[in-house]
């Protein structure tokens, strides 16, 4: 349940770094980012995010040869539009050297599994095809295929591209017969069993209902499709 401006107060050493021999240390981006990340960690939040500033300062020149850490506090964010603030306070040897007051936005990251190269239509997906990604979760749509499992020994129905999110629409079971092939329709009762060539006349998969056509007298059948040489038809 969203949460407007949840309140979180605390103060937190994140980092300490150790001496420079020739040069001052300085506070970088990445350090108030990942002290940032881990105040959200203390309020239960995944440490998966993408953390964005767009107001305060992120860098600080400090002493020559002195050790550093960020204090975090006053946190407060808004669940439904990943906005936050907070202050940082920024120690030298136990004395303040800088402070700021951060605005920015975060945005929680979820794995997905993408194509680890570019899969040509028609390709059945292998494990080797796809790597693990880290994606913003409100990038992530309904119809995007996001688990391994879901999209392993499936057939591309287009060009999948490198990294590129997958939807349902772009993959599906492998074709077993294709339009035009001519397989064997199996008429099956109780008592009998008739066996003859036909035309598909549409692609299916295991378990797919395709129209067929007797080459002889043209008339047009439907059946289910059991293997790539075996249509089983409806009886008429």
């Amino acid at each position: 349940m969203n949460r407007l401006l949840k309140i979180f107060i605390f103060a937190l050493p994140v980092l300490l770094l150790g001496f420079a021999s020739d040069a001052a240390l300085s506070v970088t981006g990445d350090d108030v980012t990942e002290a940032v990340r881990n105040a959200f960690v203390e309020e239960g939040i995944d440490e998966n995010m993408d953390i964005e500033f767009f107001g305060g300062t992120t860098s600080f020149v400090l002493p020559k040869d002195s050790p550093f850490k960020i204090m975090v506090s006053n946190l407060k964010y808004d669940e439904g539009s990943n906005k936050f603030t907070c202050v940082i306070d920024v120690f030298a040897d136990g004395v303040m050297v800088g402070n700021s007051t951060l605005i920015g936005k975060y945005y929680l990251l979820d794995g997905v599994w993408v194509p680890a190269r570019s899969i040509n239509k028609g390709e059945i997906i292998k494990e080797k095809d796809l790597k693990q990604i880290m994606v913003r979760r409100n990038r992530i749509k309904d119809a995007n295929i996001t688990h391994k499992e879901k999209l392993l020994d499936k057939e591309a129905k287009r060009m999948l591209k490198t990294g590129k999110l997958i939807l349902n629409s772009e993959v599906g079971d492998k074709l077993l017969i294709r339009k035009g092939d001519m397989v064997s329709a199996v008429y099956q009762t109780n008592k009998m069993e008739i066996t003859t060539r036909a035309l598909a006349l549409e692609d299916g998969s295991v378990n797919d209902r395709i129209e067929l056509q007797n080459p002889k007298s043209k008339k047009s059948l439907f059946g289910v499709v059991v293997d790539a040489d075996t249509v089983r038809v409806e009886i008429q």
